[in-house]
């Protein structure tokens, strides 16, 4: 008897995992034959020293830019959200990259997952002062940002010269890897580093 109620029982789980509804809600499929796919299927991946993939992001006020308007000065690209642990013990890098080396770098915040407004009042409440923009999934995947944080260190170019996922205490990040790749950029540049007292 019990052999009986197992079975059924397990009969039962398998059907109901495999149902198309769940919880009463239908579940919506499409036919594969609608799928089209875009006329360019080239798509661009991040690669460590090839230029960066010139996605689009848009401001906190709406605008928006190619990362190519970037180029002409390095720049750090931080894939982040307020509701990531690490990305957050990240960000104090970025403000002390503000400090160290003024407006001869950019640095670019891009958040995939959070409201203008949840951004806005998060970088207000840290006194943040770099840049931060929205990014769509679709050019975050480009730079492989599935998971977050994802940072990127570009020079004038916008060539990838550092690349990393995950993070360390901000302090760390900074004098361990954020500081070396800009004077290695600087000083290949020719540029000198251009740090602000």
């Amino acid at each position: 008897m019990r052999k009986k109620m197992l079975i059924l029982l397990s009969v039962c789980l398998l059907i109901t995992a495999c149902s198309p509804k769940m919880n009463g809600e239908e579940i919506e499929t499409k036919d594969i034959s609608e799928y089209e796919p875009s006329e360019n299927n080239e798509t661009e991946y991040a690669e460590l020293g090839k230029t960066a993939p010139d996605i689009t992001v848009t401001t906190l006020d709406g605008n928006e830019k190619k990362l190519s308007d970037y180029f002409g000065k390095p720049t750090i690209i931080v894939f982040w959200a307020t509701w990531c642990g690490y990305c957050v013990g990240e960000l104090p890098a970025l403000e002390m990259l503000r400090e160290k080396y003024g407006d001869s770098i950019n640095i670019l915040a891009l958040n995939g997952g959070d409201s203008v407004e949840d951004i806005e009042e998060f970088i207000d409440e840290n006194d943040y002062t770099f840049e931060t923009a929205l990014v769509s999934i679709e050019d975050s995947i480009k730079f492989d940002a599935q998971s977050i944080p994802v940072t990127v260190i570009l020079d004038s170019d916008g060539t990838i010269e550092f690349f990393t996922r995950g993070s360390l205490e901000a302090e760390e990040m900074f004098n361990e890897y954020f500081v070396p790749t800009f004077d290695e950029i600087f000083e290949k540049d020719g540029a000198g580093n251009e740090e602000t007292a």
